[in-house]
């Protein structure tokens, strides 16, 4: 079969199109049965080997770091330990007991409910786990149906045979009489598939619909339950409009003081503080040396008092100085640097040039915050833009220096480059696909030709080789670079990276190894046909896709049985921390450090099971054989990463699912695919009669993509101010001030934080204003503008009305200052006309629903809801 791809894909190009849309007088077919028996055999024995290496290997206590990280990390190195019972045992090995654990890697995967696994998981590996379940239920009606109804109806047809007696030199498989190629032009058993493609669209858009609605349902529901989580009650600012006059803390706190007076609480800027992060980098890692050092001087005076203390010399180049003390030099090395560490931080604090036009703003309620992020906050759209923040831990710290303009120029020239990059890497996979042709293979490796006459070694080249070196190409080298190009495109989130790094992969993918396998083999001689005769592409497209089946199952193999193997296996984990164990671990502090515990990749996970949604959907009528082997990906996938989730993966954020309308557009896409594919095969096998009955099928694909994206998508982009108000009320007790105080502030400033810093909480809060600007902060006494809030049409209910908010901002328990000001007296707000006790005040009851964050109490008054919003993404 490959190499009748190979020899379509040779035709001259002089040659007239109604010739080459002629298969019967120009196609060799392969004998590609014993290429994907070979390849089967090859991926069994290899996945075989790696998962009984994994339940060997998994049990010996030294490798217990690599197999269980997330135990570790998590504290729970005791239920680790008990894989093995006998204390004396573990240090000498394992004995006879780790027979009976061989398994119970599989059997733990199902010893947890759904809600007891996403309360301790998070839901985005619970909804990861369910794509997997997801394409089980897919996939295994549709292979029932094709193994029952399509299979015997593409047998005992004769097409190939008929064909073979017309051209004596053509041969063929029992792999391709299961095929619709098998089925003769014009014949009655298309309705067989025309049938099939119905009932397959159906049954996908019901699963789709029912996942979705679940999906959807849970994700508010993870939402609404999870308590004190800072980004609930955060949005990100960026576009603050620049003003000389003021800081920009001081620019946001007015402007949000002013248009969300009832639930604003505090806000913090945004530093550049890379050069902070860098030099605490330094410290930690001469720390770490002249603790080894240190350490190892101790071992040897404990075994000779009069050991010498350790020398080194200071640069590589003092060949001819004499060596330093070492213990000396490193400590004042920290010295130094730890001086300028405090000197860098505080020209952060100090220097207005540190500052970001950018902050996090924090609401005293999960509702107010919803309002502001999903609404337009100025006329002006390109100015306070708001989104929802994301955790802490999942910021991007480099990303949010960057400008509108610099944002959207970034973007620009990324996306040039990945275009660049599709059509570059069209080169490899032609040459993939050249090898697959043992005469091609023989021209640029000539000493290959005595072991290519052997039936297994041709096999090998043709059956297994080609989607091994593919799996090469677009997994090892292709994700890691589209990562790079996606950070450069000013995401303020690990999340956002990985969806639309995972985004530019799937494009790859669909454009790279589907497309291009289908229509590539010698891709410069090829393309000019398709430039001389461009209508004969549909035709041309229609006829390649069941001959690129063979080669599909065997990069599903490859890529989908033996990968998920050595996924759970870990040999690069296994073999980086042993060596790092041996060569460079010198305290716990070290090993801690190599602790192989990794977030899952979900730029590779979820572009994967995209293309095997893909791969699946479109050859489901057109060559059924391939949905076993989609079956059993799907099924030791949701094995093996479950096992993962559990042992190892250590998530580097938790974004609800929000990846879940990523999956479902990529199976409408294979959707849309699969019916052009129906029917350019139907036009190619002149079924004039039963064509015109496909037509419906895309429709119905889109017209039924639209209403999801209409009815669930909203829920993925927002959070509903109903739900707000809920989480709201079972949160009303919630101490969110310890919760919000220096959640968003830069990790560097924070790490650099001394217990001698005086840092002045305005500052730290709201950054330093430029050069000749005033500072707006709080001053030691008392303004006595007191005319300007009349003037100002600024009444002191509003004043006051900020009491709540303000105190708790302080978090004194007190309204006075020091000076005897009340605290809620802030920056660019009139002063009260007189001082009052508000505790001899009635509280005043806003529009909005204010009230306190220590100790919520709801007004009864009627609440505040927009009518309509502008509404961005939820993190």
């Amino acid at each position: 079969m490959t190499s009748l791809l190979c020899r379509f894909l040779t035709l001259q190009p002089e040659m007239p199109t109604e010739v080459m849309l002629k298969p019967a007088t120009r196609f060799k077919m392969a004998k590609s049965e014993l290429d994907l028996l070979t390849s089967f055999w090859i991926n069994v024995v290899l996945t075989v080997s790696f998962l009984i290496s994994y339940v060997l290997l998994k049990n010996l206590p030294l490798n217990f770091r690599v197999y269980y990280p997330r135990r570790y990390l998590k504290g729970l190195v005791e239920r680790v330990d008990d894989l093995v019972n006998s204390e004396d045992k573990r240090h000498r090995g394992v004995g006879w007991r780790w027979c009976s654990n061989l398994f119970d890697w599989i059997l733990s995967t199902w010893r947890t409910t759904e809600m007891e696994f996403i309360e301790q998981y998070g839901l985005d590996s619970a909804v990861l786990l369910r794509t997997y379940l997801f394409g089980l239920k897919l996939f295994v009606p549709l292979m029932i149906w094709g193994s029952v109804v399509l299979i015997p109806v593409n047998t005992t047809d004769t097409e190939l045979q008929n064909f073979q007696s017309v051209e004596s030199n053509v041969t063929y498989s029992r792999v391709d009489t299961l095929s619709i190629a098998n089925v003769h032009d014009l014949s009655e058993r298309l309705w067989a598939h025309l049938l099939a493609s119905y009932l397959f669209t159906i049954w996908t858009i019901i699963l789709l619909y029912i996942e979705y609605s679940r999906i959807s349902k849970r994700r508010l529901q993870y939402i609404v339950s999870r308590k004190q989580r800072p980004e609930h009650f955060t949005v990100l600012v960026r576009h603050v409009p620049k003003d000389t006059s003021m800081s920009v803390g001081e620019k946001i706190r007015e402007f949000f003081q002013e248009n969300h007076p009832e639930h604003y609480h505090t806000h913090q800027v945004v530093f550049n503080a890379r050069k902070l992060h860098k030099l605490i980098k330094k410290v930690e890692k001469y720390e770490g040396e002249l603790e080894l050092i240190v350490k190892a001087y101790e071992a040897r005076k404990d075994a000779d008092p009069e050991a010498s203390r350790p020398t080194l010399k200071k640069h590589w180049y003092h060949i001819c100085m004499p060596k330093s003390d070492a213990i000396d030099f490193y400590k004042d090395k920290i010295a130094q640097l730890k001086k300028e560490v405090r000197s860098e931080r505080k020209n952060v604090l100090s220097h207005s040039d540190y500052v970001v036009k950018a902050g996090f703003v924090t609401f005293n309620s999960c509702w107010g915050a919803a309002v502001c992020a999903q609404s337009l906050q100025s006329g002006e759209c390109t100015k306070w833009m708001t989104e929802w923040a994301c955790e802490p831990r999942d910021v991007y710290w480099r990303s949010l220096p960057l400008n509108y303009m610099q944002l959207n120029a970034y973007r620009l020239i990324v996306n040039l480059l990945v275009v660049a990059l599709i059509i570059f890497f069209f080169i490899p996979v032609a040459f993939v696909q050249s090898l697959a042709n043992l005469d091609t293979l023989i021209k640029y490796f000539p000493f290959l030709k005595p072991i290519i006459r052997w039936s297994i070694v041709r096999s090998f080249f043709q059956g297994y080789l080609p989607g091994l070196l593919l799996r090469i190409i677009v997994v090892l080298i292709l994700p890691p670079l589209l990562r790079v190009l996606t950070k450069f495109e000013g995401h303020v989130s690990y999340s956002k990276i990985d969806k639309y790094a995972a985004l530019k992969y799937y494009i790859f993918m669909v454009v790279n190894v589907f497309f291009g396998n289908v229509f590539i083999g010698s891709l410069f001689e090829q393309l000019r046909q398709y430039i001389a005769a461009p209508t004969t592409i549909p035709k041309t497209f229609g006829f390649s896709v069941p001959m690129k089946a063979t080669f599909f199952m065997s990069y599903i193999m490859v890529d989908g049985w033996s990968a998920n193997a050595a996924e759970i296996l870990r040999l690069w984990p296994l073999f980086w921390y042993h060596v790092s164990d041996f060569f460079f671990v010198r305290t716990e502090k070290d090993r801690v450090k190599i602790l192989p515990a990794s977030p899952p990749d979900y730029t590779v996970i979820l572009t994967r099971l995209s293309l095997y949604f893909l791969l699946g959907l479109v050859y489901a009528v057109i060559s059924p054989l391939i949905l076993p082997f989609l079956v059993m990906f799907f099924a030791f996938g949701y094995l093996v990463y479950r096992n993962q989730i559990i042992n190892v993966y250590e998530p580097r954020y938790e974004c609800a699912a929000s990846f879940w309308p990523f999956i479902h557009r990529n199976i409408i896409i294979a959707l849309i695919i699969k019916h052009l594919t129906i029917i350019g095969l139907f036009s190619l096998k002149q079924a004039v009669a039963s064509t015109p009955f496909l037509l419906p099928l895309p429709v119905l694909t889109i017209v039924f993509h639209l209403h999801c994206r209409q009815k669930f998508l909203p829920a993925f982009k927002n959070f509903p101010l109903q739900e707000a108000i809920r989480k709201d009320n079972l949160e009303f007790n919630a101490d969110t001030v310890n919760m919000l105080e220096k959640s968003y502030l830069h990790p560097a400033i924070q790490l650099s934080s001394t217990e001698s810093d005086d840092d002045d909480p305005g500052t730290v809060r709201n950054g330093t204003p430029p050069r000749g600007g005033k500072d707006h902060r709080r001053s030691e006494a008392p303004s006595n503008n007191y005319g300007d809030s009349v003037t100002s049409g600024k009444s002191f209910w509003m004043n006051s009305r900020a009491t709540s908010i303000h105190s708790n901002e302080v978090g004194n328990g007190s309204i006075y200052g020091s000076n005897g000001i009340p605290n809620h007296v802030q920056v660019g707000d009139p002063p009260a006309l007189f001082p009052v006790d508000a505790s001899l005040c009635p509280p005043v009851q806003p529009r909005g629903r204010a009230h306190h964050l220590g100790s919520r109490s709801w007004p009864s008054s009627r609440r505040f809801e927009p009518s309509h919003a502008s509404f961005r993404n939820l993190p």
